[in-house]
């Protein structure tokens, strides 16, 4: 009786060491599905930023391009205004090249005599 009373025990050490290997394999597995979970939601938030540092280079871009194109009408609207303004002068002093250059011509005064 007593060697079944000991095999008894040991089989119910056993089983309780058994028992603690399944709820410690239980939770190595529930925490290794809960860091699963973590790294997938850190995975996709890592695309959506990355998504977003796209979107914003991409308008960057584009604003870039529009601020250049806007440039460079500003830039020609100058100089077909700067042409202008020396086509103007010149003529300007045309004019008055012509009016230093013109002998007045006066008839003797009534007082002159």
């Amino acid at each position: 009786i007593s060697s079944s009373k000991v095999l008894l025990r040991e089989w119910a050490v056993g089983r309780d060491l058994m028992h603690e290997d399944v709820i410690a394999m239980r939770d190595r597995r529930e925490n290794a599905v809960v860091r699963e979970e973590r790294l997938r939601a850190q995975e996709d938030e890592t695309r959506e930023l990355n998504r977003e540092q796209v979107e914003v280079k991409v308008q960057t871009s584009e604003e870039c391009a529009q601020a250049k194109q806007s440039l460079a009408v500003e830039r020609l609207a100058q100089r077909q205004e700067c042409a202008a303004l020396k086509e103007e002068l010149a003529a300007l002093q045309a004019v008055l090249a012509e009016a230093t250059n013109c002998l007045l011509y006066t008839s003797p005064s009534p007082r002159d005599s």
